[in-house]
């Protein structure tokens, strides 16, 4: 109900004649209004409305900024990065340019899309080559690569944006570089488990790709019903009720096969996610400290 409750406020924003006693300003100040009262649907509907009725390239897109930033505050941010994407850059200055290329990655970093947000820094760095020193950038590029479990590259990115600093001293370089090590430790870096490692195992030893996962409670209810489903299919077969135990045993069978295949899947890419958001948490104010 309230999907098509906001359809019908957008529609009425849209087609809110221009010479109304609701002028082109209003809108925004009716968007931040709504932002300030944290009802960021309505927000971002506003501050769209605005963004289209303004001339003024530079305003527009700072408009479509705040709406990207309420999307994100619904926790929607793909669709806050896809805001940020569809911003024409023709008219705008540089630096503005570079905020709307950066906040495009970084909103589809929060989006999950490791790939992507890679690609549209890239982007960013090979339009405007000076942001490559940009400490925000080496911090974007880090964390992208840590979502992404890319330790290695990261810790070498890390140790090189240490090295080419000029404002650090040689002692100040080798101390940041022992933290930057210590980071990327062995022993600290997340242990993530492959997916597909985890299904082969439990496809040839029932069970097993649980025990990979680390979820051995379900391992074990696993074992235990695909092996007694197969043992009443043998127990059918001995009694002569080779219809019935061919059957019902293997509908069985398969149901918690392919079942716990998915299971798996999604158990082990939930257990990788919380890995690595919680080393990039643990590990981002010192990643900002030594780009400094």
């Amino acid at each position: 109900m309230k999907k098509y409750y906001l359809i019908y406020i957008f529609l009425c924003v849209i087609f809110t004649q221009s010479n109304s006693l609701v002028g082109q300003n209003n809108y925004q100040n009716i968007a931040d209004t709504y932002f300030s009262k944290a009802n960021y649907e309505l927000a971002q509907l506003y501050y769209s409305r605005a963004a289209f009725d303004e001339d003024n390239s530079k305003l527009q897109t700072l408009l479509l900024f705040k709406k990207a930033e309420a999307l994100l505050l619904l926790n929607k941010p793909k669709e806050a990065a896809l805001v940020c994407q569809n911003i024409s850059l023709t008219e705008l200055n540089d630096s503005l340019r570079i905020e709307v290329l950066y906040k495009a990655a970084m909103y589809t970093f929060l989006s999950e899309d490791y790939f992507d947000a890679s690609t549209k820094l890239n982007q960013l760095e090979e339009i405007f080559p000076n942001e490559k020193k940009n400490p925000k950038t080496k911090i974007l590029n880090l964390l992208i690569l840590n979502g992404d479990g890319k330790y290695l590259e990261a810790q070498k990115k890390l140790k090189a944006y240490i090295i080419e600093d000029s404002t650090k001293s040689e002692i100040e370089k080798l101390t940041c570089l022992k933290i930057a090590d210590s980071i990327y430790n062995v022993k600290s870096i997340p242990k993530i488990k492959n997916v597909n490692k985890a299904m082969a195992l439990n496809a040839v030893t029932l069970g097993f790709g649980y025990f990979y996962a680390g979820y051995y409670g379900e391992g074990i209810s696993n074992f235990l019903f695909q092996t007694a489903s197969l043992g009443l299919c043998a127990l059918g077969i001995i009694n002569a009720y080779y219809v019935s135990a061919i059957v019902a045993p293997l509908t069985i069978y398969n149901y918690f096969h392919s079942g716990s295949v998915k299971r798996i899947e999604y158990l082990l890419e939930k257990e990788n996610y919380k890995k690595k958001y919680k080393f990039n948490t643990e590990n981002k104010s010192k990643i900002i400290t030594l780009l400094k």
